[in-house]
């Protein structure tokens, strides 16, 4: 019978920690970090305990809301309003995208190349003995 060290869990203060640390945009390495955890047991804590999976989005959603709480606020500023948020917002939340011929390829490039069926070895011999050779000449010379 193996026995290991005993699985790490959270406390009953460590859940409300936990969507604190996450509302306040750290990365899950300094969420675990500030609960005493490795970033791979947070990993495992958040995939196996539901609750603590849920205090992570939770604290998620805080942030989520408040950053684009503060994106809306610059888009709608009364008397600065900063366009670039503005469009920001609205590509990412209303799908927005440049003007263009949806047609085309929604304004987006498109480059087709049309290639030559190949040559035979005694085909690409005819094409180089027909083409004449380039003339070069010398930078300065005049001609």
């Amino acid at each position: 019978m193996a026995t290991g060290r005993p699985k790490k869990t959270l406390d009953e203060s460590d859940y409300p920690r936990l969507a604190l640390l996450a509302s306040r945009g750290l990365r899950k390495c300094d969420v675990a970090r500030e609960l005493g955890l490795s970033p791979d047991t947070l990993r495992r804590v958040l995939a196996e305990n539901e609750r603590a999976g849920e205090a992570y989005q939770q604290g998620l959603g805080v942030e989520h809301e408040a950053l684009v709480g503060s994106l809306f606020r610059m888009a709608t500023h009364p008397t600065k309003p900063n366009a670039l948020a503005a469009i920001f917002l609205l590509r990412a939340r209303h799908n927005y995208q440049e003007a263009g011929n949806a047609d085309a390829g929604g304004g987006k490039v498109s480059i087709v190349f049309q290639l030559p069926a190949p040559l035979s070895p005694e085909q690409y011999e005819q094409v180089v003995k027909m083409t004449p050779p380039l003339k070069l000449r010398e930078v300065g010379s005049g001609e």
